[in-house]
């Protein structure tokens, strides 16, 4: 599974929430992380064709946009949830 992240570097919650998100995901292997930066213009094309309008967002397949951010026990919860563990 792969999930795409959106976040840009003057994004306070982002740069708080991206660590965060690249550490749970070391114990879930099979999801695969792609990082999409909204201050470039592929950021931005691809966010447009998701309909991206918030910032940091999460995409994951045949899931709910995920909006905002979430503390460790909440994102592990949700990529339990997911993943099927």
């Amino acid at each position: 599974m792969k999930i795409t992240y959106f976040s840009a570097k003057w994004c306070t919650p982002c740069n708080t929430f991206g660590p965060l998100l690249e550490e749970v995901l070391k114990d879930y292997p099979q999801i695969e992380l792609e990082k999409q930066d909204m201050d470039s213009s592929a950021g931005q094309y691809v966010g447009h064709q998701y309909g991206i309008r918030s910032i940091p967002s999460m995409v994951v397949p045949n899931q709910p946009l995920v909006v905002g951010t979430m503390d460790e026990k909440a994102l592990r919860a949700y990529f339990d949830k997911v993943t099927g563990e």
